[in-house]
C-alpha cells in the first residue's frame, strides 16, 4: 500500500502598480487520484470557481 499525499500549492504572482513583485497563495490543497494534468486542471478549476462563481471555461 501507498502511503504517498499529493498536494497542489496555486499561487499568483504580480507585480504592484510601484513595481514590487508579489505573490499570494490562494490554495494548498489534497490531490486526490492520479497526479495527472487532467487531475490538476480540475482541482484548479474547483479553487477558481469556488472563489469567483463567474469565471467558466
Amino acid at each position: 500500500s501507498s502511503s504517498s499525499y499529493a498536494f497542489l500549492a496555486i499561487v499568483a504572482h504580480y507585480v504592484t502598480n510601484n513595481g514590487k513583485l508579489k505573490e499570494t497563495m490562494i490554495d494548498f490543497r489534497e490531490l486526490i487520484g492520479d497526479h495527472s494534468g487532467d487531475n490538476m486542471a480540475e482541482a484548479v478549476w474547483e479553487t477558481m470557481y469556488s472563489r469567483k462563481p463567474h469565471v467558466r471555461p
